[in-house]
């Protein structure tokens, strides 16, 4: 009896399989979901511009260019939403 092997126990070997599996699969989605994102933003940008006079001027027509610039500020205020100082302003 000492040369037998040991008993496969179907339950545990189904739980590792699983395992295996949902990790794959989760890995898979994850993966997809990053390679849409950034297919879907790499595609809605126009083709380059090549001609230095079709930015400046279009069947005779200046084209506007408008820039937008994001800025950020920190408001501090209290619990009643009355705007405070931030840190390291001088107080007076």
């Amino acid at each position: 009896m000492a040369g037998r092997a040991p008993r496969r126990r179907p339950a545990t070997v189904a739980r590792i399989v699983v395992t295996g599996l949902s990790t794959a699969g989760t890995v898979a989605v994850v993966g997809a979901m990053s390679s849409s994102a950034r297919t879907s933003a790499g595609s809605a940008a126009p083709p380059p511009v090549t001609d230095a006079s079709v930015v400046t001027e279009r069947r005779g027509v200046p084209v506007t260019v408008t820039s937008v610039v994001e800025v950020h500020r920190t408001v501090y205020v209290d619990q009643f939403g009355n705007p405070l100082p931030g840190p390291g302003s001088p107080t007076t």
